[in-house]
């Protein structure tokens, strides 16, 4: 369902957002009587509280998970390197990180 903030009485259903702004000008010119190609819509979308709560709170795990995987990767350079200084070989430490001496090489080198 749309609705016009500024003409209420404005209303129209569409199957997808995307389709909204071009399916709501011609509600608006038919309540207004304006020509339709002189209205502008901007599309704000709504959830329900509830599911915008559980969408915030989804983001805010990919958000923590972002930050747990750029975490991981730190560490996982810095062992390689630490590694690497070591004495151990790009191909060893390839191979206790389960990737190619190539990526290995890259870890270190990053």
């Amino acid at each position: 369902m749309v609705q016009c903030d500024q003409l209420p009485g404005a209303l129209s259903q569409v199957r997808s957002l995307t389709k909204a702004a071009e399916v709501h000008r011609e509600a608006i010119a038919f309540v207004s009587g304006q020509p339709a190609d002189k209205i502008e819509v901007e599309v704000h979308a709504e959830l329900a509280p509830d599911l915008a709560a559980e969408l915030a709170a989804a983001e805010k795990l990919a958000e923590t998970a972002r930050h747990d995987l750029e975490a991981a990767r730190r560490k996982r350079r810095e062992v390689a390197r630490e590694l690497a200084q070591q004495g151990v070989t790009v191909r060893d430490i390839g191979t206790l990180f389960g990737v190619s001496h190539q990526r290995a090489q890259q870890l270190i080198d990053d």
